[in-house]
């Protein structure tokens, strides 16, 4: 499950079911089991483009529920997109990518996209973790533009080491995200990538502050939250 930030004027936060959590279901059942669940909303896989936006707009309405939040989908080296990456072109497709998910996002009034800096499944740098982290903060930056533009807002969601390489920690993601100076672009902190990274998990959570925009709730088997051995009374105190 996530949360998302811009809560209804009652403070109470957005909850919404994150459709990759499910596997090969359908859109239409995702909806139906986050309704179910009294959710308000979807969190949408970005394997989609903007050509898919009135499909996925009826789907939701018919369920009664948003979309709120979407998460990438790309692969390395599957897809060849990467914001992080030394090649001009893997950095071109990765921009392409995310301007897509974005321009998706704007046609559904979806509060945030998600970003991984250095793609998923990329475990090492290819150059430098010095400049990759540099192409990442410039990748960022021109993202941040288009985003300003589509009044969409941005998240960066550090993964655990064994998913991704350069942003693992919210701390590493507060410092790209205060690097990159902009002022629609917040961070994610997932309990489950938390559960293998942070020493401290309340702790980091308190340190990145109001920077955190999404929360994914997942235990540390990466089953719902009481399905493994993760402590989540200290993890909503800190929130």
């Amino acid at each position: 499950m996530s949360t998302v930030a811009e809560p209804p004027a009652d403070g109470t936060p957005l909850g919404s079911l994150c459709e990759w959590v499910l596997g090969p279901t359908s859109f239409e059942e995702v909806c139906r089991l986050a309704r179910d669940a009294a959710l308000q909303g979807v969190h949408l896989r970005g394997d989609r483009g903007p050509q898919d936006a009135e499909r996925i707009r009826g789907v939701a309405e018919a369920s009664g529920v948003r979309i709120l939040g979407m998460t990438p989908a790309i692969l390395w080296p599957r897809d060849g997109a990467d914001l992080s990456n030394p090649d001009p072109d893997v950095r071109a497709r990765g921009l392409a990518y995310y301007r897509d998910l974005m321009e998706l996002a704007a046609r559904l009034e979806v509060p945030a996209v998600e970003i991984v800096p250095a793609c998923e499944g990329r475990l090492e740098a290819l150059s430098s973790a010095a400049e990759e982290w540099g192409l990442a903060v410039e990748s960022l930056r021109r993202l941040a533009e288009h985003a300003a533009e589509s009044g969409v807002a941005l998240a960066v969601e550090p993964l655990n080491r064994y998913e991704t390489y350069l942003v693992t920690r919210l701390e590493q993601a507060a410092a790209m995200v205060s690097e990159v100076g902009a002022e629609r672009m917040g961070i994610v902190a997932d309990a489950f990538h938390m559960s293998i990274e942070e020493a401290d998990i309340a702790k980091a959570i308190q340190v990145a502050g109001d920077r955190i925009g999404h929360v994914h709730f997942a235990d540390s088997n990466r089953r719902p939250a009481g399905f493994g051995h993760t402590d989540f009374h200290p993890i909503f105190k800190a929130l």
